[in-house]
């Protein structure tokens, strides 16, 4: 049998905090390294992570469930860690979009939020050689070379919830790219914190509760609309027959449908014009974006048809080499979700746009131990 994914599979079930102690067990040697990580390549000083953890995780951590709490302190006492590490760890995407970025540029390495920018396409109906959904995603991160070298693939059973696979990290217990038992597929596509609630969950914990709670794409998309938020997202749900592009302010929200399209992408920023507007007026324009948006607006006046997986691989290779470092591309991934099969690029140590993408299956991935 052909494995479902090009390297190891980590399988976790139980409560959360018997999730945790298996994936501080299964990951303890690089969690051992997570402390030397962030303080010495992240964070340039030990107090900016004490700082954050004081004045954003003190604030945050009352709001999460008490479910999530439990399977950090099991990783922690799995890996032989403190639980403050492994906190902090779960906390970065938030730290990364919500602190002014004069303090990022002097207290943290490697981190660019500004050419950080997550992409995604989808389409569907004659624009695919098959007729089903077809979906392009790259994860930009701005300490990808870091990132690279722990990316792990696992299959969580929480006690209670709905099974997912998903692609992530030591010690990480959040959802970014996420695929459902239900046939539901997630993937977020911006987490901006600029404007933050910190007395709300944080992006990462609220998308893995609602993709555990949800039975379906529609159950899920209510979540998410009804959930308090923390500061402003871009998310991508999927299933075999609809796809939505959902941006998510702190208190309103726009959707795009793909059927409406056939061809829809999303970012690191709204394309709602409403919220385009107050977001960008927030924080200016950004000529990296705009570099990204015409490709995007490139790729559509070609009026593609017939794109198969390595037509749609192509393409996002070529979003992230206009990255200002190729580097920023912490993995990209191309799956048809009729077959659940496709193409992914992660090898450790080498710029995606450098990369050759490799098979990447997930058909019957739930039924794998």
């Amino acid at each position: 049998m052909k494995p479902a994914v090009p390297f190891s599979l980590h399988h976790f079930s139980g409560n959360h905090h018997e999730i945790g102690l298996q994936h501080g067990q299964a990951f303890r040697k690089e969690l051992q390294d997570i402390e030397h990580i962030v303080l010495r390549r992240i964070v340039k000083f030990a107090s900016l992570k004490r700082f954050i953890l004081r004045y954003l995780g003190e604030k945050m951590l009352p709001c999460l469930p008490d479910e999530y709490v439990q399977e950090m302190k099991g990783i922690a006492v799995g890996g032989k860690i403190p639980f403050e590490t492994v906190y902090f760890l779960n906390l970065l995407p938030t730290v990364a979009s919500c602190l002014p970025v004069t303090m990022i540029r002097k207290y943290f390495l490697n981190l660019v939020p500004e050419v950080a920018a997550c992409s995604l396409v989808a389409l569907s109906g004659r624009r695919t050689r098959e007729r089903g959904i077809l979906i392009g995603r790259n994860l930009d991160f701005g300490f990808a070379a870091i990132f690279q070298k722990l990316i792990r693939f696992a299959v969580y059973r929480p006690k209670g919830g709905h099974a997912f696979f998903t692609i992530t990290f030591p010690g990480f217990i959040g959802v970014l790219t996420a695929y459902s038992e239900k046939g539901v597929f997630f993937c977020e596509s911006s987490i901006d914190c600029s404007r933050t609630d910190p007395k709300a969950m944080p992006a990462v914990f609220l998308f893995r509760r609602a993709l555990e709670r949800a039975g379906s794409l529609e159950e899920l998309q209510s979540h998410l609309i009804q959930e308090k938020r923390s500061g402003e997202f871009n998310v991508f749900l999927a299933n075999r027959a609809r796809a939505v592009h959902l941006e998510l302010a702190l208190l309103d929200y726009r959707t795009q449908r793909l059927e409406e399209k056939d061809i829809l992408y999303a970012a690191n920023h709204f394309f709602s014009k409403d919220l385009w507007r107050a977001s960008w007026k927030r924080a200016g324009r950004n000529p990296f974006i705009d570099s990204r948006q015409r490709i995007f607006e490139d790729y559509w006046a070609h009026d593609p048809e017939n794109q198969e997986v390595s037509d749609v691989a192509a393409f996002m290779k070529r979003l992230s080499e206009r990255s200002k470092s190729t580097s920023q591309t912490v993995y990209s991934l191309v799956i048809e979700l009729d077959s659940l099969t496709g193409l992914i690029a992660c090898q450790p140590g080498i710029p995606v746009a450098e990369q050759s993408y490799r098979p990447f299956d997930l058909a019957g991935i739930f039924e794998r131990v």
